[in-house]
């Protein structure tokens, strides 16, 4: 998404460091649509900025749950939330969830430059869109270089978040 002053825009962006080293630009405030593509954004100090776009995604998030996994509240993982306030880019991380939250934040810590495994407990991505939906978006993941494990139950974790995990699983019925 543009403003009117031609500067990348990305909503999700929410570590002020993070986004300038990227080149984005970080905006707070509470947006509403004013015409077709375009968002008026309110500002805390009463100002206003117009963004326009050719294409307008609206990622409202959800809630975080730690699923009853044998081991994996002891691990104390990150839920989307904490984790996009990371201060450094780590060497491989592991997303459990293979819905549009996963998948969202897979792609964005592989373009930081973490390796990234994805896995999910359905046959195949956003299960709840057309296979062929699901297949291409898994194409352009693994052309991204995340690996998507699929399919997959996760019997136990052990370990503890940002020093070291395993993660035991059961795919097609091997562990």
């Amino acid at each position: 998404m543009r403003d009117e002053y031609d500067s990348p825009v990305f909503s999700e962006c929410r570590s002020y460091t993070n986004c300038k080293k990227t080149g984005t630009e970080l905006i707070l405030g509470t947006g509403r649509f004013v015409a077709p593509r375009t968002l008026e954004v309110a500002l805390g100090d009463e100002a206003v900025r117009r963004l326009r776009g050719a294409e307008v995604i609206v990622s409202t998030g959800t809630r975080a749950a730690l699923d009853a996994i044998p081991g994996l509240a002891k691990t104390q993982p990150l839920t989307h939330v904490e984790a996009l306030e990371f201060d450094r880019v780590y060497e491989h991380l592991v997303v459990i969830g293979s819905r549009y939250v996963g998948i969202e934040f897979a792609q964005a810590m592989r373009r930081f430059g973490s390796r990234v495994t994805l896995i999910g407990r359905r046959p195949r991505l956003t299960f709840q869109e057309d296979q062929e939906v699901s297949e291409a978006l898994r194409s352009h993941l693994e052309d991204e270089g995340i690996t998507a494990l699929l399919n997959t139950r996760i019997n136990r974790v052990s370990g503890r978040s940002g020093e070291a995990v395993s993660i035991f699983v059961e795919q097609n019925g091997t562990e």
